[in-house]
């Protein structure tokens, strides 16, 4: 339900996993407003950002994207902390991954 909702109103990002932009939970739910929860929110990303296809495209280096799909910048590999800072947020919160 929540890959539908973000792959019909942002196509270009969650279509296929590829790394996105550091920061982009907050452009999401500025763009989602209540449409969506931060629980829920939190949980698909962790996932979305643990895909085996989502930590190759890391590994390789490719350029992250931010909400329109434009380029955000490399994908260096001491990026992938960013990914555990958000299992660490989730857990840290009470969410459970």
């Amino acid at each position: 339900m929540v890959r539908v909702m973000l792959v019909e109103r942002f196509p270009a990002v969650f279509s296929q996993p590829r790394p996105l932009k550091i920061g982009i939970y907050e452009h999401l739910r500025t763009a989602l407003g209540d449409q969506l929860s931060s629980t829920h929110l939190h949980h698909f990303l962790y996932f979305w950002t643990h895909t085996p296809t989502y930590r190759a495209a890391l590994a390789r280096g490719d350029r992250r994207i931010d909400l329109a799909g434009q380029d955000a910048g490399p994908a260096a590999p001491e990026r992938e902390e960013d990914t555990r800072s958000l299992s660490e947020y989730s857990l840290d919160n009470g969410l459970k991954a």
